[in-house]
């Protein structure tokens, strides 16, 4: 006989947002064309690929930590928004911490990394905040509701 656990016990479940996967892989090249665009050239593919190939599993990988795909896309907060912040500059920072520690940095501008985290965290909060006000269908929260009382 199985014995079921409370919800507190919860099992960790590997979930993630299609778009929030696909904006880890375009993000880090778009940092690197508005930092530099002689990065992305035939010569330097390499430097790039290993920057953006390290941001993207650090960025899964916060992603999953943080529980980012978990929350309820109709009640978008600022405490999710912080959650993503938190989530962002985790990873950028281990990208940037794993980097340094072991190429320096070589043929990546020392600003990509910030570039790469402010493009990453305005991606993900302004596509949580569409999708939450396409979801409401413009109606108000927090108004008085004008339909008929019956007691």
């Amino acid at each position: 006989m199985r014995v079921l656990l409370p919800s507190s016990h919860g099992y960790f479940r590997v979930r993630l947002s299609i778009f929030d996967a696909s904006w880890a892989v375009v993000s880090p090249l778009l940092a690197l064309y508005v930092r530099n665009v002689s990065v992305l050239s035939a010569r330097d593919v390499q430097t790039a690929a290993i920057y953006c190939g390290l941001s993207l599993v650090f960025s899964l990988i916060a992603f999953m930590a943080f529980r980012l795909s978990d929350g309820d896309s109709r009640h978008f907060s600022v405490h999710d928004s912080l959650n993503v912040v938190k989530a962002v500059f985790t990873a950028g920072f281990m990208t940037a911490l794993v980097l340094f520690t072991f190429t320096r940095l070589d043929g990546i501008p020392r600003s990509t990394p910030l570039i790469h985290v402010f493009i990453l965290t305005v991606g993900l909060i302004a596509m949580r905040a569409i999708t939450r006000f396409r979801d409401n269908d413009g109606a108000m929260t927090n108004g008085a509701n004008h339909s008929k009382i019956e007691h």
